[in-house]
């Protein structure tokens, strides 16, 4: 099945937030849950997307959606930039996850980031309780860093987030 990276655009908006509904239980097994209004208040939910396409603009929050040739989310995937560098964030839907769609995805990004961001550094976060996710890192060239883990509570739980780092 072929599949595409692209910038998410205002017209994705409703499709997005069917993504995140449709996967939530399953995304919140991994990081921490999206505030309930994310996903009841329409307006809320707008303007909350309206700032980040506007950040997009201005290249502070970079969003893109990964796609299959009927143009449904598959996946997403985003940078936070600040100067030459950028932290990455990352999801699969859940009845694509292991099928290598998240290494693709930030295969796409990473390339992106240094040729058309002009990105030289991408850092990242695993749950060191998620080994998948940690492998699409290492698979697409990211090193664990030196820093030591950080905790997050998630579930009712302390989760432990290594931090993984790629030059590019």
């Amino acid at each position: 099945m072929p599949i595409t990276l692209r910038p998410l655009t205002q017209a994705d908006l409703p499709a997005l937030l069917n993504f995140e509904r449709t996967n939530r239980s399953y995304f919140e097994q991994w990081v921490p849950p999206r505030p309930g209004w994310f996903f009841s208040e329409k307006i809320r939910y707008a303007s909350h997307m309206a700032t980040l396409l506007s950040e997009q603009k201005n290249g502070t929050f970079l969003m893109y959606v990964l796609v299959d040739s009927t143009d449904q989310i598959l996946g997403r995937a985003n940078l936070s930039v600040s100067d030459s560098a950028a932290d990455l964030g990352y999801r699969i839907a859940q009845p694509h996850a292991g099928k290598g769609m998240a290494t693709t995805a930030i295969q796409h990004i990473c390339t992106l980031a240094k040729t058309r961001h002009s990105l030289s550094k991408i850092t990242a976060q695993a749950a060191s309780s998620n080994p998948a996710s940690q492998r699409v890192l290492i698979n697409n060239g990211f090193h664990q860093s030196h820093a030591p883990p950080q905790s997050t509570p998630l579930n009712g739980q302390t989760i432990w987030l290594e931090s993984y780092q790629k030059r590019l």
